[in-house]
């Protein structure tokens, strides 16, 4: 089973942290082995290196330092984890999208 941070509060169930995209995952570990299948994060498809019934994303949000297109303005936008959280953002100068 690959690494992970057990949650008391939820038997068979492992906190696991994104080799891929830093998403925070929580695996549902069954037993026995047989039924287990190997477990790939829902946000960027990477293998978590364990098996198990399902993972949970829970929203990570990280900053992304950019330049306005527009006018050249040094932006830091916040993004989540999870890609239908994220909205357009806009330059608070000249309005143009921060893409």
């Amino acid at each position: 089973m690959g690494q992970g941070v057990n949650i008391n509060e939820l038997p068979g169930v492992v906190r696991v942290t994104c080799p891929g995209c830093g998403s925070i995952l929580d695996c549902l570990v069954e037993k026995p082995p047989g039924l287990l299948h190997a477990l790939h994060c829902p946000v960027c498809g990477a293998d978590l290196g364990m098996e198990g019934y399902g993972v949970k994303v829970y929203e990570q949000m990280t900053k992304q330092a950019v330049t306005c297109p527009g006018c050249g303005l040094f932006l830091e936008l916040t993004v989540s984890s999870i890609p239908e959280h994220n909205v357009e953002q806009y330059c608070p100068v000249c309005g143009t999208a921060a893409c």
